[in-house]
């Protein structure tokens, strides 16, 4: 069981901080790795195909190239789980990019330290949108690139991207998290934690990264 406590003080640090936007939407996103490395986890998008529990979708990781994916992407893009930085055009931009180009999936890494959960402006921009688009830390994509670069010639970097399976939140931890927050900024209860996302935070600190919805590239 999580220690209500400490999941209160994680989430008081974005009340305090005056952020009081700082909340991950949507399900949890993993992407394993074929040799055994640190899984990298993110958050799928609010637009986009989310994985159910039991999909996955293995594909190399691309560089998108340009990296920030606003102009017509090369053949690099097809059948990946393309790496695309954040900035230069919209989050939908970018995806239908990738889309276009005949990637599986995208994954989106921030400019700046953190991450982001991506949002989008108007329905008409995503409803043509299919591929999972999943956001991941500044730190995980530059990791990515890193592993991608150095790859022998001729070989792939492979992952495979899930939904993670969490174990729920200890109730007692979510009421007085929402309690705190109420009371402190007048956030809506339902922001306080979403797919369990405090947990995960817990439970893997490497990950402990405040994320907020975005609508801004």
């Amino acid at each position: 069981m999580v220690a209500p406590a400490l999941l209160v003080a994680l989430l008081l640090v974005a009340v305090v901080s005056g952020e009081t936007q700082d909340s991950c939407a949507g399900p949890i996103a993993q992407l394993l790795s074929t040799d055994d490395s640190d899984p990298v986890f993110g958050v799928f998008a609010a637009f986009g195909r989310t994985l159910g529990l039991n999909e996955s979708v293995r594909g190399h990781v691309a560089l998108a190239n340009p990296r920030d994916a606003c102009l017509q992407l090369g053949e690099e893009a097809r059948g990946s789980l393309l790496l695309v930085e954040r900035g230069g055009c919209s989050f939908t931009d970018k995806a239908a990019a990738a889309q276009a180009t005949g990637a599986a999936g995208m994954l989106l890494y921030d400019n700046v330290s953190g991450c982001i959960t991506m949002g989008y402006g108007n329905k008409s921009d995503v409803e043509k949108i299919k591929i999972p688009c999943v956001s991941i830390s500044q730190a995980s994509g530059l990791s990515l690139e890193i592993a991608v670069s150095k790859a022998p010639s001729g070989t792939h970097l492979t992952l495979v991207l899930v939904r993670a399976h969490l174990p729920p939140v200890d109730p007692s931890a979510l009421l007085l998290c929402a309690r705190s927050l109420e009371a402190h900024s007048g956030v809506a209860t339902t922001t306080c934690v979403q797919n369990s996302l405090a947990r995960h935070l817990v439970q893997h600190p490497h990950e402990m990264q405040r994320c907020h919805l975005s609508t801004s590239p």
